[in-house]
């Protein structure tokens, strides 16, 4: 497995995150029973403590593939949008664009596109983010998904 990442302030545009990984298995492949690859739910509760990655796709969904590629991007504008427009510059929310992209030893490719708000809360407790994704998955669009991912700045239940 060889990933790298990067990571770059451009002060007023934001952060910008960049990670990309190859995984190959030398070998034999791994069966996976196609019963445990679940569809997944329109809205769900995710931990953004993993960062950038996938918001749909499930890490067991992927089991089965010999060699992966992938590419994530995320850019957190941080306000760079709302802050000029009033009365929702004062609600401290900042914008975020993802792009996920996979490929495999099959070449169907799996894209997920997203447009997120980050930093919503109240006062000193914003842990919450909302996330709208689009899936492409081998050139056709698929379903919409929100999801909805909370900050675990605590540490809890670790």
């Amino acid at each position: 497995r060889v990933s790298m990442s990067y990571s770059k302030e451009f002060s007023r545009w934001g952060e910008l995150i960049l990670i990309v990984k190859y995984n190959k298995l030398f070998g034999k492949s791994i069966e996976v029973a196609d019963a445990i690859f679940p569809t997944s739910k329109p809205i769900t509760i995710y931990d953004l403590d993993n960062g950038v990655g996938f918001k749909v796709l499930k890490p067991y969904q992927r089991i089965g593939m010999d060699q992966l590629f992938e590419i994530h991007i995320q850019q957190n504008l941080k306000g760079l949008i709302l802050d000029r427009i009033p009365f929702l510059n004062r609600l401290g929310f900042t914008e975020i664009l993802s792009y996920s992209y996979l490929t495999n030893t099959e070449n169907t490719p799996y894209t997920e596109l997203a447009i997120g708000l980050g930093n919503i809360g109240f006062g000193t407790f914003r842990y919450l983010r909302i996330d709208w994704v689009k899936v492409l998955n081998g050139g056709t669009f698929g379903h919409s998904y929100l999801r909805v991912g909370i900050n675990n700045i605590l540490q809890l239940g670790r």
